[in-house]
């Protein structure tokens, strides 16, 4: 796993605008000679102002120093985000290629792309935030998506809304565009998965049966949640509660022969709290790591020194390529199936069943999210269940249309004697 793949220098932010600028410029004016200034002109107007003020004012706030020097090191290029731009970039294609057989323009399709990738980003963001509020101390850090924080539902909600005005806006039929987009949507999603194994996030629970198992280096998310939990060393408590910060924590178990079984530490016992030489998120090996743990009135630390500090993660399930494999094969399935489908609506309703399906089971094994509204489901779980009625109301109702309208097709080629 590699984070951070290279960083752009502070100095290439001002070329970074021009180049926008420019871009801009050729795109508002091919689009004003075609089409005269309407809507779409003024509407990608703002789009290309926004993306200026966000190279010039937000991007220099994420920004980060080498901990060595102190120095402004330039803005981080993650493997995340270089996974995400391949996703776009492959979706977009994909879309184009569509279009072209299905005798579409391919400049509706090109424009539907743009707002498709901004309102499905910020979909993804503002999901994310909401669901982590707790986690933000400031407008930086919402902005601040070089290290992850995006939901898939969250995206294909944005996305799904874009496409519904765009198609309204533009008069063309709603389900049929998102039946063309579908297969490119699970693409996107089958690429972008591979950027969270890159980032670490989106991780899965420890593999404790023989299954395909993968292991993350310190500084990762699910380094540091086994540090919390005390599983990289033979223990296991419940991660804090980001909402409450509940502390203290009961630790369930203890693994014979391990660190936590050497320093005499039972199941039942409290960890009161734990505390690091070193930041976790920081790519040094701390010193030390301090549990206090409680047992029954009685406090003491336990200290686990430099050498007993693993330098990787316990094996974890690779859920980020199960997810990857799940979006891809929903893919596969929906671009067979859409020349047979019956009516409009009916590939993209089978999407919103397909891969909430195995979303909700693959949630089972991730352990980066936590029971929601007093169920032992998450976030994700709940709205796969949403998404999957959705998914069949659109199968029955599109169903419904077909059949009225086979019946009246009928009832007019043979008309009624008088």
């Amino acid at each position: 796993m590699n984070q951070t793949l290279l960083f752009i220098a502070p100095e290439m932010l001002p070329p970074m605008q021009l180049v926008w600028i420019v871009v801009g410029v050729f795109v508002l004016g091919y689009n004003a000679w075609k089409k005269g200034f309407q809507s779409e002109f003024w509407l990608s107007l703002l789009f290309f102002v926004a993306g200026a003020a966000f190279i010039k004012y937000l991007l220099p706030q994420v920004m980060v120093e080498d901990p060595d020097t102190q120095q402004l090191q330039g803005l981080p290029i993650r493997g995340y985000g270089v996974f995400l731009l391949l996703a776009v970039v492959t979706g977009v294609m994909l879309a184009q290629f569509r279009a072209k057989r299905l005798g579409m323009h391919p400049d509706v399709l090109l424009n539907l792309c743009f707002w498709i990738f901004g309102c499905g980003l910020f979909g993804a963001r503002l999901f994310y935030v909401i669901q982590y509020w707790d986690d933000f101390d400031s407008l930086g850090d919402i902005i601040n998506m070089t290290e992850g924080g995006l939901v898939v539902y969250g995206s294909l909600i944005g996305s799904l809304l874009a496409i519904l005005i765009y198609s309204r806006r533009h008069k063309i039929p709603v389900l049929l565009m998102m039946d063309v987009l579908a297969p490119c949507l699970m693409i996107g999603l089958s690429i972008g998965r591979i950027g969270c194994l890159m980032n670490g996030c989106c991780w899965g629970g420890v593999c404790e049966v023989n299954l395909p198992a993968i292991t993350f280096p310190e500084g990762s998310p699910p380094y540091a949640r086994q540090v919390e939990t005390g599983e990289l060393f033979g223990m296991k408590a419940s991660p804090i509660d980001r909402a409450t910060s509940q502390q203290p924590r009961e630790i369930s178990s203890v693994v014979a022969g391990s660190v936590a079984n050497d320093r005499e530490i039972k199941p039942g016992m409290l960890i009161e709290n734990f505390a690091y030489s070193a930041n976790p998120n920081d790519n040094l090996q701390p010193e030390k790591i301090i549990y206090r743990i409680r047992d029954q009135s009685s406090f003491r630390d336990i200290e686990i020194q430099q050498e007993q500090i693993p330098l990787r993660s316990i094996g974890v399930h690779p859920s980020q390529i199960y997810s990857s494999l799940n979006a891809f094969f929903v893919f596969l399935f929906l671009w067979v199936y859409f020349p047979y489908r019956r009516h409009d609506g009916q590939v993209i309703g089978l999407l919103l069943i397909i891969y909430p399906i195995g979303r909700f089971l693959l949630e089972f094994i991730r352990a980066d999210e936590m029971g929601q509204f007093g169920t032992g489901f998450t976030i994700s779980q709940i709205v796969s269940l949403g998404s999957i009625l959705l998914g069949f109301s659109l199968l029955v109702l599109g169903a419904k249309v077909m059949s009225r309208t086979e019946t009246l097709t009928v009832d007019s080629s043979n008309p009624s004697e008088g």
